[in-house]
């Protein structure tokens, strides 16, 4: 199984340090695996965490806000900030001036530690709750990190529950409770994904995952069968069968850096990597403080929103917010002392705009805790804005009427979503309905090219919520197998899920650049996840279109499992 990474860009560098204690990215170390189990913390003390409101004054609230970064918190209120377009933002403020902080709700923060002890961060965390997934000296329920390079998740924690109190920023759901996993500080395995993922279970309604398989091969990611259980398990059998809402970054290899500076389009999509293609998750996309997708943001017919984060190169703002305490002191940040070195300026990719999300969630689910994740789905595709200039854009049957590839159904809108959630009824329960495209081998024809369609007339869905395609593509000495085809799934509605397109996979050589390579890996077993469709009647034919075929290459079967109620 390939190495986990996080989801954030870690190609610029506006804080440097001047001095010592700098931090930056981190990798991942051994690990062994510890308990799944959860113990229930009570109370408010340092160990157990604040199962409350969240804030260390009652003079801190909505109106009144203390919180000395707040003014800088762009993605929470975008007023043109550092180049920004005022408006950009999560429209968040009137949900707090409601009364509503994500109080009572709990979010697992999946990632290479989160530093329990943060003064912004040490009132929301259930530390007693929590899990240390690494071989090192802290405790088994101790997450927090032991070096400050490792820092992405404490930015994460930040963005969705840092408290309300006259220290650093704010979260989206500053009220909410948060549990530490460190997965990736632990070794790469199926059974540790497993375990990270369904950590808490009987505690958490939202498992935030800034991470996956890495970006910058371009090659197909796969995902083990226990991590697809615990995923499948945890959505329709947690939370009193509400199921945990997982919420997963879309990646960030749409472009990538060389030595120089340059910058490389890579043709990365979110569909290649197989945690991003799970039917029962969320993916979220970036996007910038001027409205505009962020460059490095995968594009793919499973992303459902996205949300703010920074941008390629410096051009944007990007996002304020925790970091492991004390990683910033003594360093310089747009050639100035940075004065909050509990916190960092630069955070980003979507592993920031995924928490993000989470914390709206939570608001969601504060408001009305009966909402499933179906539920949660289906309101944020419903409420989301438009995005300017977001790519791949076409006509859709759900929120603005517009779709696209690199944003999904818009940006998220946490007073319209909130709204909506108040007043929703509740979603049917959930039908499936199976076609077969494939089940023998299918050959292409003199131009590479394979058709093949099914009829979905006997499906008793009158609006779906996802479609899943399953291919098993034999290519026998094709020396490129997925990175020269096309995949397209289009819909009765002529609808299109662009699931692949052709692209070069890269190595790096030893001054650091991406050289092209070829894709080793192939559509054998592959499973895409698409919710473009969302909304849409499914009768009538639907058409699998696949070009860039070998003439040695044969389609040896594909299934459609539309879901919707």
């Amino acid at each position: 199984m390939q190495t986990r990474q996080f989801i954030t860009l870690a190609t610029t560098v506006l804080l440097t340090a001047c001095g010592g204690g700098g931090g930056g990215g981190g990798g991942t170390t051994t690990a062994s695996t510890t308990s799944t189990g959860s113990s229930t913390a009570t109370g408010g003390s340092a160990l157990s965490g604040n199962t409350g409101s969240g804030t260390s004054s009652g003079t801190n609230t909505a109106t009144t806000i203390n919180d000395p970064l707040f003014a800088k918190q762009w993605h929470l209120k975008n007023t043109g900030q550092e180049g920004g377009t005022a408006g950009v933002d999560i429209n968040v403020q009137p949900v707090w001036q409601a009364g509503l902080n994500g109080s009572g709700v709990s979010v697992s923060v999946i990632d290479d530690g989160l530093d329990a002890w943060h003064e912004d961060l040490l009132i929301n965390t259930r530390l007693a709750s929590s899990l240390n997934m690494a071989s090192n000296s802290k405790a088994g329920w101790d997450p927090t990190p032991e070096n400050s390079s490792d820092d992405h998740g404490t930015s994460v924690g930040g963005l969705i529950a840092a408290a309300a109190n006259s220290f650093g920023g704010r979260g989206v759901a500053y009220g909410a409770t948060l549990l530490g996993v460190n997965l990736l500080a632990a070794s790469s395995a199926d059974s540790n994904d497993a375990t990270a993922l369904l950590h808490g279970k009987s505690l958490i309604a939202i498992s935030n995952n800034s991470w996956g398989n890495p970006d910058n091969d371009n090659e197909l990611g796969y995902s083990g069968p226990l991590a697809k259980a615990a995923i499948a398990q945890g959505a329709t059998s947690e939370r009193g069968g509400k199921g945990i809402v997982y919420l997963f970054a879309a990646g960030n290899g749409a472009t990538q850096f060389q030595s120089d500076g340059s910058v490389l389009q890579t043709g990365q999509r979110s569909g290649y990597d197989s945690f991003n293609n799970t039917p029962y998750a969320l993916n979220i996309a970036a996007v910038q403080a001027d409205g505009t997708p962020s460059e490095y943001s995968e594009p793919g017919a499973n992303v459902l929103v996205s949300a703010p984060s920074d941008s390629t190169g410096s051009v944007m703002p990007g996002l304020y917010t925790t970091t492991v305490s004390l990683a910033r002191l003594t360093s310089l940040y747009r050639g100035q002392l940075w004065l909050y070195p509990n916190y960092r300026p630069d955070f980003g990719g979507t592993s920031g705009a995924t928490p993000i999300t989470a914390g709206v969630v939570a608001l969601m689910l504060q408001a009305n805790p009966s909402l499933s994740w179906r539920d949660i789905r289906w309101i944020l595709a419903r409420t989301a804005r438009s995005v300017s200039n977001a790519s791949e854009t076409g006509t859709s049957a759900m929120g603005h009427g517009v779709y696209s590839h690199k944003t999904g159904f818009g940006l998220i809108d946490a007073n319209a979503a909130v709204a909506m959630a108040k007043t929703h009824t509740a979603l049917p329960a959930m039908k499936t309905c199976t076609l077969t495209l494939a089940n023998s081998a299918q050959s292409p024809d003199s131009n590479g090219q394979l058709q093949r369609a099914a009829s979905s007339g006997s499906c008793d869905i009158s609006q779906l919520e996802s479609a899943d395609l399953s291919l098993q593509l034999d290519q026998p000495g094709n020396p490129n197998p997925a990175g020269q085809l096309a995949i397209q799934l289009d819909s009765p509605s002529a609808r299109s899920s662009i699931l692949a397109t052709p692209h070069s996979c890269f190595v790096k050589n030893t001054q650091g650049d991406f050289v092209v390579n070829s894709c080793s890996k192939t559509y054998s077993d592959w499973a895409f996840h698409s919710v473009r469709h969302m909304g849409e009647n499914p009768a009538g034919q639907w058409t699998l279109k696949i070009s860039g075929m070998l003439a040695s290459d044969t389609l040896a079967g594909s299934q459609l499992v539309l879901r919707g109620f």
